[in-house]
């Protein structure tokens, strides 16, 4: 009999526990909870901007040869991590070397072969300097002089304002006298408009006096050239072939091939900067400005990207209208008309991306940023 009286009360104390909570109340318990879950991601996702417009920064640094020729070697291909100053490729410089021979001879038989001429030259270009240097004088005296004019008005000018001034701590035209109060004024404003045309003629001097010493500067060295007789041997010129990176970065394209023909110019590699890889500019409604803050968090989406990529609010610009490149782009990646045709004022936000964009990812087409201003922690 004890034992069984021993189990009947374990088993009846469950129930006495459970008779605290009445189901009721422990519906309205979970009911609050779910409640309170639900109005947390109301207030979550709330917390969201997103933008009207957004650009991907293509700044692309192009790998290009100074001269037409044939390329010889790319020892690069498209998604290649490249340092600044590392050999990209090659092109082939006999020809274009060949030619700087050639012109180098041509450049040398035009030079003046008789003493007579460079005599006659010699005393052309001294006569000219010595003219030169009179108008230099000349030049630098008037500016002095526009200097000191400038100092002078410039000190008129601020004892007419103490005078003025002085005036109006003392009451202003109602108590000195409005004659007395107006001749002041009157004399502050000349003061002024004479400092203004003293400054103005100083500067006009300053810039005489600069061109004509650069003259004098050009016409000294013509005369060491012409007196040294012109005849010295120019230094051999080389055609250095060899093409760099100016930059560390992501080799993006590579247009050419080994052995096809590539213009003065045209790039053979375009390199997107380690710095930049994802510098993003998006625009956001004027009535988001408060909310947005450098720091915060957002998913930006690029066309051709499945998932999202991460990114950060780096830098509140001034508000103003889009720039004229900048198409605005709904989330279906159809051009919004009504903020394209019409004028509207937006904050334009700087983004900086921390996932790696793929050397492949297309610049120019539909993207979007959505800001979370709002987190739990």
């Amino acid at each position: 009999m004890a034992e069984q009286l021993r189990l009947e009360m374990v088993a009846a104390a469950p129930r006495r526990f459970l008779a605290r909570f009445p189901r009721k109340g422990l519906a309205a318990a979970l009911a609050a909870i779910f409640a309170l879950a639900a109005l947390s991601c109301w207030w979550w996702f709330q917390g969201r901007v997103s933008s009207v417009a957004a650009t991907l920064d293509e700044q692309m640094y192009p790998v290009a040869p100074e001269f037409s020729a044939r390329l010889e070697e790319l020892a690069v291909r498209v998604g290649d991590r490249v340092k600044a100053n590392q050999m990209v490729g090659r092109m082939d410089a006999k020809a274009y070397e060949r030619r700087l021979r050639e012109a180098g001879k041509d450049a040398a038989a035009l030079r003046p072969t008789l003493m007579e001429e460079t005599a006659e030259r010699l005393a052309k270009a001294q006569a000219a300097e010595k003219a030169i240097t009179e108008r230099l004088a000349q030049a630098r005296n008037e500016e002095e002089t526009r200097r000191r004019s400038r100092e002078e008005r410039v000190l008129e000018h601020v004892r007419a304002q103490l005078a003025l001034r002085t005036l109006d701590s003392q009451g202003g035209e109602k108590k000195v006298g409005k004659t007395r109060y107006e001749d002041a004024r009157q004399a502050e404003a000349q003061t002024r408009t004479a400092m203004e045309t003293a400054g103005e003629e100083f500067e006009q001097a300053s810039r005489q006096r600069a061109a004509v010493d650069q003259e004098l500067r050009r016409l000294r060295e013509e005369g060491l050239k012409i007196a040294e007789g012109g005849q010295s041997a120019s230094p051999p010129l080389e055609a250095d072939g060899t093409l760099y990176a100016p930059v560390s970065g992501t080799v993006t394209q590579t247009p050419f091939k080994p052995g096809q023909m590539v213009k003065r110019g045209q790039p053979v590699a375009l390199i997107r900067p380690e710095a930049e890889n994802g510098g993003i500019v998006a625009w956001f409604p004027v009535e988001n400005k408060n909310s947005l803050n450098a720091g915060q968090a957002c998913d930006v989406r690029l066309e051709g990207e499945e998932e999202p990529l991460r990114g950060e609010v780096v830098e509140i610009m001034t508000p103003g209208a889009l720039p004229p490149d900048v198409h605005p782009f709904g989330a279906d990646g159809n051009m919004n008309r009504d903020i394209f045709d019409n004028v509207h004022i937006f904050v334009p936000v700087r983004i900086r991306l921390k996932d790696r964009l793929r050397p492949d990812t297309r610049r120019g087409g539909p993207t979007s940023c959505v800001v979370r201003t709002r987190g739990f922690f």
